[in-house]
């Protein structure tokens, strides 16, 4: 689990890059490359490509955060300060999959409509490359910690520890998996990693905390102190009148800021004024309590988009009917996505004993029926399949690709 990756060459604070979002970048550009590739092999115009991707990244990124913050509303989001700049605030996280496309198709269709160029052609030559983005979202998903399976153990270990299977993994302390098992009564933790909230309930210790160096944990305390010291120096000596009030101010300005650090740091300050420890050694102790080990849902989803952008590739180039790629894409990722979702712990159930993307996928399968039955009555080549023709100084003329 790594949240954050950092880039060695670049100054501090310039140098943490979130890996979820670098991953997403990472499938955008190399999906958008390979759309252009297929754009070409198949002589249409890779600059609509392009402005398809352009589209699709930003409808997709906005209905993924719709998505995410009305699935969330009540839980994270309606009890904040200021409730609408926290769903704005897309820099902390949170998009759901399914609302991208569904926000970002349409608004793909509309320019392609707008352009005279083939719906359904274009589409089929993106289709694969939705599906090669997403691997990589998902290699983002499990650096980030997220979109975690269920706790999977060996059901012959009496002590209920060990995996029930190789390939199970086990994310570290405070992680959301963690937090979780935590909640769900699943595993227990020394006093020494508990904190209670003002309301009694009991939480790991936030993983940021264990990060803190001991220079930021004391040193607003340090300051202030330090400031007092020089204000009693300035009155003993009979200083300027100016000179200490101004000592003062500065005096007042630490005190209100070391009040507002320790404030925020309580729980950590708590537990080693409780326990006489030193941060350290709570990190050396968080480091033997990770979580469960769960079934690695996003390496699942990683593999199942990987080898769907393959599929829907070389049913790309053997197909004879116009559409149907896009329509088998959404049929067969539902189908996926549906089972994933039996073995995935993060989303709750909602209307029918089903996650709300399970609820999605039952919609979208069939929507991907009814586009099927109509690409089947529609001909088999669109009629505003116009090819393009472009110089390929490595390619002989003489080589034609179906259309």
């Amino acid at each position: 689990m790594f949240p954050s990756l950092t880039i060695p060459f670049l100054p501090d604070g310039w140098n943490e890059l979130k890996s979820y979002g670098f991953m997403l970048m990472v499938g955008f550009l190399t999906a958008i490359w390979l759309a252009c590739k297929r754009a070409m092999r198949l002589k249409a115009d890779p600059d609509v490509i392009l402005n398809m991707g352009l589209l699709s990244l930003i409808f997709g990124v906005i209905g993924a955060r719709i998505m995410f913050v009305a699935h969330y509303w009540d839980a994270q989001f309606a009890n904040q300060p200021n409730p609408i700049w926290a769903a704005l605030a897309i820099n902390r996280g949170g998009l759901e999959f399914w609302g991208g496309p569904l926000l970002a198709i349409p608004a793909v269709m509309i320019y392609l409509w707008r352009i005279g160029a083939s719906t359904r052609w274009y589409l089929d030559i993106v289709a694969p490359s939705l599906m090669w983005g997403l691997a990589f979202g998902r290699i983002g998903c499990l650096l980030n910690g997220c979109c975690w399976g269920g706790v999977c153990l060996d059901p012959h270990d009496p002590a209920r520890r060990e995996a029930g299977l190789p390939w199970a993994i086990r994310f570290p302390f405070a992680s959301p998996a963690m937090t979780q098992q935590f909640a769900f009564r699943q595993m227990s933790l020394p006093k020494e990693l508990i904190w209670f909230s003002p309301s009694g309930e009991a939480f790991p210790l936030p993983r940021d905390y264990l990060s803190i160096s001991s220079h930021e944990l004391y040193g607003p305390r340090r300051d202030w102190q330090k400031a007092v010291e020089q204000q009693q120096t300035l009155e003993r000596i009979g200083a300027d009148a100016a000179l200490i009030d101004k000592q003062k101010k500065l005096v007042a300005d630490l005190k209100s800021r070391m009040d507002a650090h320790e404030t925020k740091t309580s729980p950590l300050l708590n537990q080693l004024k409780t326990y006489g420890l030193e941060r350290t050694d709570l990190v050396e102790l968080a480091s033997h309590h990770g979580s469960l080990p769960v079934h690695p849902t996003q390496i699942y989803g990683m593999i199942n988009a990987f080898v769907l952008s393959w599929v829907l590739t070389l049913m790309l180039y053997r197909r004879r009917r116009h559409g149907i790629v896009f329509g088998w894409m959404i049929a067969l990722y539902c189908v996926l996505r549906f089972l994933l979702e039996c073995i995935r712990q993060d989303n709750p159930l909602d209307v029918a004993s089903l996650t709300i993307s399970q609820s999605v996928c039952v919609a979208m399968m069939g929507f991907a029926v009814v586009y099927l039955m109509v690409m089947h009555r529609l001909p088999e080549r669109s009629p505003l399949a116009q090819p393009v023709e472009l110089v390929d100084e490595n390619e002989p003329e003489s080589v034609l690709e179906r259309a």
